[in-house]
This record gives structure tokens, sequence and C-alpha cells, in this order.
């Protein structure tokens, strides 16, 4: 019997037959939370490891750290503590005052970040640094100028830097998902994602299937939808070379979550060294878990945090697995069904682009986030999922914010654990948000609010741009749920321009000024084109 294995941040499920069997996971290579084993019925769960890339044993047993549980039985790991930080968002409430990335940093309630001048109540975002990067090793352009715009849905730089268009990935646009499994790309791809993001398959020893075999099948079915991928590398890394779907290499996930950070860093930095020294030119991914970013404390490490324990969150210890274990950085926090260092924000979308400024002032390397789709049951003060005006506030936030992707994080890992929760009008939303942002891909992997443009708007809208050849492009978001009503937004660097068009909308709106006025409904996302 083989076992299918969907692993949940810190949590994994596991599909038997008819049965779900639930397995808390470890995200070190060095424990399995109590050493829970399990036997394998015969077929072993391939999940992406995180580099814990050593084969996968006979009888059910996995190595690297994670472990498997058959026959019905659950792994409780220690209590199955889930990582703090789990994906979650919902809707409801919206922090008061848009908050701005300008460069990275964030500022919330009016103020002004970046030299900009501030709108009373509301958040300017005036140049706002570009932080395209490109991966350590990849040929880069600073601030991937945007000469030539590409289509996003050919060719991928396997350096993860920019190529000849000057477009960071060359003006491919990463929507990914979460560990789908060699079953779920076709419904993915349908949805409008293009990349699978975490390896989620099986092996079946019995039956030749493999390690190697089990992440060839997955890659198959990612690449026979056109899709990409972000995994951990073949038990061979070396058999990686060539691949061109294969974005990026993935470390161990959330690997400084409930203060593990300095625990883990040893081995994630060994993975990237060995990783590169194999494939220089292949970027290594990881995923911070965005509540302990959130919650990193600046200055030298108190005496009650011992490395041997772990115990909290440092921001010396983000910025070692910055600048040695990954080219790329991404994030999760999901402000409806996951854990929040502030309950005041429950369900706030806003909430999502916090961490992401975080990140972005400790460093120009590549941002991603994830984006919550459904009610993971997991956390206490969590009641329900994020709705689908909500989820795409949450996009839109992350984009305003300066990603360079994001990743959906479907699963439901309670009482009703589910490889993919996402509810119908979610998923119905998730496509049409998707094939905006695939249309506006090239525009939105130039420069992110570079300093020739601007905009001021009120609370609680949020708004970032760039500047392509087909026009200056305006990304404004209602992170609240109230429709807000003549809305009074200026431009800057639009010259004499009298008008702006709506994308997707078949309407335009008068600009005296740079000024214009318009209305928002509930998490409503509206794009100003304004012609070159």
């Amino acid at each position: 019997m083989t076992i299918m294995c969907l692993r949940i941040r810190w949590n994994c499920a596991f599909f038997l037959s008819a049965a779900i069997v639930l397995a808390a996971c470890s995200s070190s290579s060095t424990a399995n939370h109590d050493g829970q084993a399990g036997g394998g019925g015969g077929g072993t769960a391939a999940t992406n490891s995180g580099g814990n890339t050593g084969g996968i044993s006979a009888g059910g047993t996995r190595t690297g750290g994670y472990s498997v549980s058959a026959g019905g039985t659950t792994a409780s790991a220690g209590g199955s503590t889930a990582s703090a930080g789990g994906r979650t968002s919902a809707g409801g409430t919206t922090s008061s005052g848009g908050t701005t990335s300008a460069g990275g940093t964030t500022s919330r309630g009016g103020t002004t970040s970046s030299g900009g001048a501030t709108s009373a109540g509301g958040t300017t975002r005036m140049g706002g640094s570009s932080a395209t990067g490109g991966s350590a090793g990849g040929t880069t352009s600073a601030g991937g100028s945007d000469g030539g715009e590409s289509s996003g849905t050919g060719g991928v730089v396997a350096t993860g830097g920019t190529g000849t268009s000057g477009l960071f990935l060359d003006g491919f646009f990463l929507i990914g998902t979460f560990m789908p499994t060699i079953y779920e790309f076709g419904k993915w791809h349908d949805r409008g994602v293009n990349t699978g993001v975490g390896l989620n398959s099986y092996t079946d020893p019995a039956a030749g299937r493999t390690l190697q075999v089990a992440i060839q099948d997955w890659d198959s079915q990612a690449k026979a939808q056109g899709m990409r991928t972000i995994r951990s590398p073949m038990p061979n890394p070396a058999d990686d070379l060539g691949n061109t779907t294969l974005l990026a290499w993935d470390q161990m996930d959330e690997p400084d979550a409930t203060g593990q950070g300095m625990i883990n860093l040893a081995s994630c930095v060994a993975n990237y060294q060995q990783w590169k020294a194999t494939d220089s030119s292949r970027p290594v991914y990881l995923t911070f878990s965005g509540p302990d970013v959130l919650g990193a404390m600046a200055g030298p490490r108190p005496s009650w945090c011992l490395d041997s324990t772990g115990g909290c969150s440092l921001i010396s210890n983000h910025l070692d697995y910055i600048s040695s274990a990954l080219d790329w950085v991404s994030n999760d926090i999901y402000p409806c069904s996951g854990y929040l260092p502030d309950e005041s924000r429950r369900c706030d979308p806003s909430y999502v682009g916090d961490p992401i400024d975080l990140i972005r002032s400790w460093t120009d390397k590549p941002v991603f986030a994830f984006i919550e789709t459904s009610y993971q049951e997991f956390v206490p003060e969590s009641t329900r999922g994020p709705t689908k005006d909500e989820v795409r506030a949450e996009i839109w936030v992350a984009i305003v914010h300066g990603v360079r992707g994001y990743i959906f994080f479907p699963q439901v890992v309670g009482k009703d654990a589910a490889g993919d929760g996402t509810p119908a009008d979610v998923a119905a939303e998730l496509t049409i948000q998707n094939t905006t942002v695939t249309q506006l891909a090239p525009v939105l992997q130039g420069d992110i609010d570079p300093t020739t443009l601007g905009a001021s708007v009120p609370a609680p809208l949020q708004a970032g741009w760039r500047d392509a050849p087909s026009g200056k492009y305006f990304f404004v978001v209602n992170t609240k749920q109230p429709t807000l009503t003549n809305a009074a937004i200026t431009l800057t660097g639009v010259d004499t321009a009298t008008s702006a068009s709506v994308f997707n909308e078949s309407r335009t709106v008068t600009l005296a000024n740079g000024k214009l006025t318009d209305t928002f409904g509930a998490f409503a996302v509206h794009i100003y084109v304004v012609a070159q």
C-alpha cells in the first residue's frame, strides 16, 4: 500500500486509503519531535524535506528528520505544535492606515517613508527603493531595468536573476501552490498557478519507486501542465543540472519557527554550500515564519536564549540565513487562520505586508510571500478562513509591498485535514486575480516602486507602482471591508497627463495635476495606467 504524504508546515497529513493519519513533523534534520518514526505500510511519503535529500528507507521510515506514521495511528510529535506563524489570514478588520513600504521599511498610519509627502491619515509611498536583485551567483542587473517587456510565459532564467530583458526572471511572475500532489497540478494550473512549491510525492521501494523516481514523477506532472517547480534537490543534486523548469532548490521550511533558528542554521548553511558547489547558478529558496520575523529581537542574544534549546527569534539570526543559506526569501503569515503576534489584527489583509517590509529592509534579495486560501482549523483564536475578497486583498497587499511572487497555502490542518480546503468561491477569485497578475507579469517584474513615480493614498488604501514601456502603473488596494467613496489619490511622475485607464475595467478616470478620485468597494483593487 502506498502512502501519500502532505506536509503542512509543521504537520504532516498522511492519506492512507480512506484513513487520514496525522503526524507532526520536525523542520529540523536532527529531531523527529519525540522520535515518532512509524512503520511505513510499504510506501513512504516523499515530501519536500527542505534539504534532507538522503534516501528514504524501505518499510516506511523517513530519513532526514521526518517520520511516517502508518496504520491509522497518529504520531503526536510532542503535542503537534504548530509553527509560530502558521499561515493564516482572514477577513474582518483591517489596520487603520495603510502600511507603506519604501526601500523595505514599514510606515503605518499616514507617516511618510523615504522622503515622500504624507497625506493626512493616509499612506505615502514616494519612491521606495527597488529590491529586484537576483539570486546570489546569478547574473542580475541591480534594480532590473524594464527595457523590453517579455511575455512572462516563456523561458526562465536559471540563475534566478535578470535575463536579456532586464526583468527579474525575464518577466515571469511566480504564482505558486504549496506541496501539490502529483494529481493536483492540473487543478492548480486551471486556477492560474504556474509553480509547484515543495515536493509532495511518495516512494514504494518494493515496486521500484525510489526517491529519484518519485521526484521525476512529480516534476513530469508539473511539466505536463507547463508549470515550474521549487523543491529539494535530487538525491544527487547534480542530477538537477540542466533542469530549466526547476526554478530553485528548497531549503528546510520555517527553520526559524518557534525560536529554533539558531539550532537549524548550521544544517541550512551546509545545504546551501553543498548545493551551490554543485550548481552555483541555481537559486536556493527558504521560507521564514512571518510571526517569527515580526517578533525578531535586535541586539545581542539574551542570556535566557540558549543555542541548545532555541526559544527566541533574533534579527541577527535571520540575517545569517539571508547571507549564508538562501538566494530567495519567503515568509508566511496568515491573518485569518494562523498564529498572529497581534490578535487585534485578525483577518486584516494588510498584515501580509508587515513581514515583507521587514525582510526587504534586511536584504535586496528577491522576496516572496504565502497567501492563505482555507480555514486551517489550526489556531484556537481563528474561527474561519479568509473570504474571497480578503484573499484578493492579501494578494495585492503582497504585490504592493514588493514581492516577486506569491504561493498559496490551501491545506486544512485540523480535524478535517485535507490537502486543499479552498472553498469554490475563493478558488474562482484566485483564478481571476492570477489571470490579472499573469497579464501584468512583465510590468510587475520591473523596478519595484521606482523613484521616478509615486502615489499618495488615504487610509486604508495602500499603493505601489511600476514604470514600464507600456505605461506607468499604479496598484491601489483597499485593505478594509467598508466601501470608500471619493477617495482622493495623488500620482506623481505622470507629467501633464489628463486621464488614466483602469486596467481590465473598461473605464478611465480624470487626472488633474496628478489627482484623481475613485470609489473602492470592500477589499477592492484598482490599477491605474498612465500612458508614457
